[in-house]
């Protein structure tokens, strides 16, 4: 069996345009691996004052942080290139993109198609490589389900990264997964769980493994989450039906939402959760457990603790660094 050919294509668009052609390549080319922004000299970004990281895909702090990426100003020209990987297995589909973008630049959605050559690495091989898994306590791994020294622990949260942010390599992640593990043990044993801002899954699957019978809701305000989120739980073999699930503006909002959970995880900027507290508190059981990050240490934690301290008790703090930052897990409880 030949092996598939790999191509690539550096094209040229208008910056206000990137998001909109991006959207275009995926829907519409075949075999379509990956998009990666750049520019002639490799250096598509400035450097900004405000700090960005992995944060839960689909809560109001990431569609900031998108609107804020997208204006003009961050971008150093008004135009750039978007370097498009295909996986072509054969001469038509090749030729059926290239005809794409050749129409797509006839009608000035692009501004030139720079280039097309043959790539001899595996992308997607390549792409896997920067993803391995991280033992998080004695009995506890999460990670990819490629990873070749997966351990022999008791509790193996596999998450496959792909269009929503969540791979559980963040601190913020980990903290919280590593806490609800350390409760678990402790000998906690909610009835009730709400995941707010559940992404990817990974907190709403953890929190389905350490407490079975738990009733478990996970919410999130972007709809495109929903896919890796059934998409993960299917690679842990766990029934996304036994978790009640709402994705999107409306069924997402925990503003929309009723009941007393006894515990609440949560993974998402310290500004959001300020501004969504009177709702978490208003959902969170008498005595229930809030354990929640992506918290920046400095002043974004302080916000916060000035608006959470006077209403519930902090329980547990840590911090760990990434990338010259340090983000805090916090664990609060209603007394």
């Amino acid at each position: 069996m030949l092996a598939p050919k790999y191509h690539f294509y550096e094209i040229q668009v208008k910056s206000a345009e990137v998001d909109a052609v991006s959207d275009l390549i995926w829907s519409e080319l075949q075999g379509v691996l990956g998009v990666e922004e750049t520019n002639e000299s490799k250096e598509a970004f400035q450097k900004i004052d405000k700090d960005f990281d992995i944060i839960e895909f689909g809560t109001e702090a990431a569609r900031k942080s998108a609107e804020y990426l997208a204006q003009s100003h961050f971008r150093k020209s008004e135009t750039v290139y978007l370097r498009v990987y295909l996986d072509v297995l054969s001469d038509i589909q090749a030729d059926e993109n290239h005809k794409k973008l050749e129409s797509w630049r006839s009608s000035n959605i692009l501004l030139g198609v720079e280039s097309r050559s043959e790539l001899k690495t595996d992308y997607q091989e390549e792409y896997k490589k920067h993803f391995r898994g991280i033992q998080l306590a004695k009995n506890l791994w999460v990670g990819p389900p490629w990873d070749p020294e997966i351990p022999i622990v008791d509790y193996k949260i596999f998450i496959e990264p792909g269009m929503a942010f969540g791979t559980g390599d963040h601190p913020t992640t980990q903290m919280c997964v590593e806490r609800l593990y350390e409760l678990k043990n402790l000998g906690l044993s909610p009835k009730t769980i709400l995941d707010l801002g559940t992404g990817t899954g990974v907190l709403a699957l953890a929190c389905r493994k350490f407490f079975p019978q738990a009733k478990i809701v996970a919410l999130d305000l972007d709809p495109q989450c929903e896919e890796n989120f059934l998409k993960n739980f299917a690679l842990n073999s766990e029934d996304p039906s036994s978790v009640e699930f709402h994705f999107g503006e409306s069924a997402g909002d925990i503003k929309n939402l009723a009941g007393d959970f006894e515990l609440v995880v949560s993974n998402i900027y310290a500004e959001v959760l300020a501004f969504l507290f009177s709702h978490i508190q208003r959902v969170l059981a008498p005595g229930g457990t809030w354990v929640t990050s992506g918290i920046l240490e400095g002043e974004s934690e302080k916000k916060l603790l000035d608006k959470v301290e006077t209403h519930l008790a902090l329980i547990e703090r840590r911090s760990r660094s990434k990338d010259q930052d340090f983000w805090v897990m916090i664990e609060f409880r209603d007394c």
